[in-house]
């Protein structure tokens, strides 16, 4: 007789059997890692609107819904994604971290950790000559001197008309605002109407939220996003954003906490910064998409910070000038009269 390994042989599945008892409770597991809040983060009602009014919660969270993934960092400030952030039109808007590498933001190929006396500072943003701006590891402070007010002006793509909203993360006890402006024909046009900005007063050494909606128009041509500081005062500001809508999706409140909406983009934000200008962020047509500080010297606004003889160049509001007469430090710069436009292409007579 034939003998048979029964090791080997399977039969059919039989039916499925009746459940068990349940079993005894399971060990319970150890408890997670306490959150980490910042020791100065302010209650939910020091909130601030774009029109000085305290906002709820409710309306605070009703932009973003889906968070996930939150870090978590030193004082109480989080990265987060959100499923319904609008577009930033502002690249280089986080202000975290002091811009000391690649890969650290904000985006700073100057590396220099403090600016002062006007031009370009880190990528994308200038300030006028009575501005000091100084890169901190968690911040970026803008001061004035004691003669004026500071500005510093981010230049992006024309906002489209319609409503757009402006939003900041401040802390201090300085006094300014933040907003928007027009830019036209070379000049910048701040716009006469108020909701158009926001104003900034000793927020604390807290960080809080201002916000404002401005109902633009085509003949506005906004194309800036401005801060400012009153003479003799500073503020520190953590991220700033500028989108379409009626609403703030910058950040919101979780407990004691503030959570961005988007995770900041270092490699997005060194890209605009290469292919654009350092000041107005406008392409360099004709001009090698080459940085602005590599062309010439960089004037803001209408005064010439130093003395130009007839045929120099130099770069104002991202394009591309020549002394037509001889410029001496401090004159204003008039086109047609001392200055003209002109193209690297026309300078080496390749146009």
């Amino acid at each position: 007789m034939p003998v048979i390994d029964l090791g080997s042989v399977i039969g059919p599945q039989g039916a499925q059997g009746a459940a068990g008892q349940r079993g005894p409770q399971g060990i319970q597991g150890n408890p997670g890692p306490n959150q980490v809040t910042g020791s100065t983060s302010t209650t939910l009602d020091g909130i601030l609107a774009g029109n000085g009014s305290r906002i709820s919660a409710k309306q605070l969270d009703s932009a973003p819904t889906a968070d996930s993934a939150a870090l978590v960092t030193s004082g109480g400030i989080y990265n987060s994604l959100s499923e319904k952030s609008g577009d930033n039109f502002i690249a280089n808007w986080y202000f975290y971290g002091g811009g000391g590498d690649r890969g650290i933001m904000p985006v700073n190929q100057r590396g220099k950790s403090s600016y002062e006396g006007g031009g370009v500072t880190i990528d994308g943003w200038a300030a006028n000559s009575r501005a000091t701006v100084r890169l901190g590891s968690t911040y970026m402070r803008l001061t004035a001197d004691s003669e004026g007010t500071a500005y510093m002006r981010y230049f992006t793509r024309e906002c489209p008309s319609g409503w757009i909203t402006f939003s900041a993360l401040v802390r201090g006890t300085g006094t300014g605002q933040i907003g928007v402006q027009g830019y036209a024909n070379n000049t910048i046009t701040p716009i006469a109407d108020t909701s158009a900005r926001v104003t900034v007063s000793e927020p604390g050494n807290s960080w809080t939220l201002f916000s404002g909606s401005y109902q633009a128009s085509y003949s506005d041509a906004v194309r800036i996003f401005a801060l400012s500081v009153i003479a003799g005062t500073s503020l520190e500001f953590l991220a700033v954003k500028l989108e379409r809508g009626k609403n703030q999706t910058l950040a919101h409140r979780e407990g004691n906490s503030w959570v961005l909406n988007d995770t900041p983009d270092y490699d997005l934000a060194l890209l605009h910064g290469q292919l654009n200008s350092g000041y107005t962020n406008e392409p360099l047509a004709n001009h090698f998409m080459a940085t602005a500080e590599m062309l010439g010297p960089v004037e803001v606004g209408t005064t010439a910070s130093r003395a130009y003889t007839t045929g120099k160049i130099f770069v104002w509001n991202g394009l591309l000038y020549k002394a037509k007469t001889s410029i001496s430090s401090g004159a204003t710069l008039t086109i047609g009269t001392n200055c003209e436009q002109t193209t690297l292409a026309a300078l080496l007579n390749l146009a």
